[in-house]
């Protein structure tokens, strides 16, 4: 987390658009869950556990609609579950900032682990 937290500072002098996801998978263990979103995201996003369960999820650019890069995002996870023969369900809550408006990293991370997640049922990418 503080590799995550380090990376959202350097961030924070951009003017970048950043999109922070908290992700729950529910029906697979911690290491299933971070293969799936090292498939899902491999190089273009950064991610750690959250110490409350699920990941942090921080993707760079992202200054599309919000919805869109939600969507995206959830039909990410599901691809890379199902790549690897897992079916879970998926809880996401998303926070998309310019980075200037970001704030203290750690503050942000915290809050972030604290949002109530919304559950996308299996298929469905929003």
């Amino acid at each position: 987390m503080a590799e995550l937290a380090h990376s959202l500072e350097l961030l924070r002098s951009t003017s970048l658009h950043l999109s922070l996801f908290k992700i729950v998978l529910t029906d697979v263990d911690a290491e299933q869950g971070a293969m799936a979103v090292q498939r899902a995201f491999g190089k273009s996003g950064m991610f750690a556990s959250l110490a409350t369960g699920g990941f942090a999820l921080l993707l760079i650019g992202t200054d599309i609609d919000s919805r869109i890069t939600n969507a995206m995002t959830v039909q990410s996870i599901y691809a890379a579950l199902a790549a690897l023969g897992l079916r879970s369900r998926l809880e996401v809550a998303a926070i998309h900032s310019p980075a200037p408006e970001i704030g203290d990293p750690d503050d942000i991370l915290l809050h972030l682990a604290n949002l109530p997640t919304v559950q996308h049922p299996f298929g469905r990418a929003a």
